[in-house]
């Protein structure tokens, strides 16, 4: 099984609702979702999101957060339609680096 990689990155003092990590258009199959959470601040909170075929709205979204300094990591099984996109967006302005992976099959 070949595993895809997206982010964007440590990002540095991130803004509210900044991308953190974002699929792009996947195509329609059953997929394993590997989420990385990572900080070295305090209230971390992160949305991810499985957003529709033209990326206006979310079919799902669930709240996240990383303990200070340590890795969180979660594993979501499921079957988006032709272009529908899985993201991770910054919950609340922060001053520190975050960083937020979606590893995919």
């Amino acid at each position: 099984m070949a595993w895809n990689w997206v982010t964007e990155g440590i990002i540095t003092n991130p803004g509210a609702n900044a991308v953190l990590a974002d699929t792009g258009q996947l195509i329609g199959s059953e997929r394993v979702f590997l989420i990385l959470l990572w900080d070295d601040v305090a209230g971390f909170e992160t949305i991810l999101q499985w957003r529709d075929a033209d990326n206006l709205t979310n079919k799902r979204s669930q709240i996240l957060s990383a303990p200070l300094a340590l890795s969180s990591k979660l594993v979501v099984r499921f079957k988006p339609l032709l272009n529908e996109r899985v993201r991770i967006l910054n919950r609340t302005a922060l001053v520190g680096n975050v960083q937020a992976s979606i590893f995919h099959s």
